[in-house]
């Protein structure tokens, strides 16, 4: 399921395409023991210890109420609803809030103890002031999204290294 080219959001006049956000993780754990350490993560108060940039701030009816720090100064919140879990290899979700769209992510085996996580996250921002300088500050919203992900999968490789999961 695509989003449209554009969508005006009430009270948004400015158009803004789409933003598609793509990371791969290598982590040193099977596709099985990944799996595993994800469904019973998902099932504890705090789903993501290891992501200091990424906060759960709340939960209700199946639904995460998530803050992103960027790094930047600025916060994102969404919520991640709709979670679709297709063992062993795929989750998908979608979001609301500041980021509106939809996510999969594929658990690829690699070797014998290796996992890549594939993170396609496809969404548009509803932040009138990021719609509004989208035209200038794209790249440094996309950078701001890298940094938040590469900073990601390091923690997440540490913990499972260190926690033994």
């Amino acid at each position: 399921m695509g989003l449209p080219a554009t969508r005006r959001q009430p009270g948004l006049t400015v158009e803004v395409e789409p933003y598609e956000f793509r990371s791969r993780w290598e982590l040193p754990v099977d596709r099985a023991h990944l799996w595993n350490v994800v469904e019973t993560s998902l099932a504890a108060d705090d789903p993501l210890p290891w992501w200091n940039l990424v906060q759960v701030v709340g939960r209700d009816d199946g639904a995460l109420h998530l803050m992103a720090r960027s790094g930047l100064g600025y916060r994102l919140r969404f919520t991640i609803d709709d979670l679709r879990l297709r063992r062993p290899g795929q989750m998908t979700f979608t979001s609301t809030g500041d980021l509106v769209g939809r996510a999969v992510l594929r658990f690829v085996p690699v070797g014998r103890r290796r996992t890549v996580l594939l993170i396609d996250w496809h969404v548009e921002v509803t932040r009138p002031w990021m719609r509004r300088t989208d035209v200038v500050l794209r790249p440094v919203f996309s950078a701001a999204h890298a940094v938040v992900m590469r900073r990601g999968e390091r923690r997440l490789r540490r913990w499972l290294g260190e926690s033994g999961r």
